[in-house]
């Protein structure tokens, strides 16, 4: 599998849960975050497809939304 990347713009609510704990959930296995400091947008790569359904999956239960770039 190619590796996929997934845009996410944080809810604000969660963004400052985020914040404080240093991030907002534990990434699947294959998964990687680019995130600047300060910013709701996050960009995923997804190097497997499980990761990339794991990560959907949390993403889709914390009412985040993405989309595939």
């Amino acid at each position: 599998m190619d590796i996929v990347e997934i845009y996410a713009e944080i809810p604000k609510k969660l963004y400052g849960e985020m914040e404080d704990k240093g991030q907002l959930f534990e990434l699947p296995d294959g998964v990687s975050i680019s995130r600047k400091r300060g910013s709701r947008v996050c960009y995923f790569e997804c190097e497997t497809k499980d990761g990339k359904d794991a990560l959907i999956d949390i993403l889709d239960q914390k009412g985040i939304n993405w989309q595939i770039t």
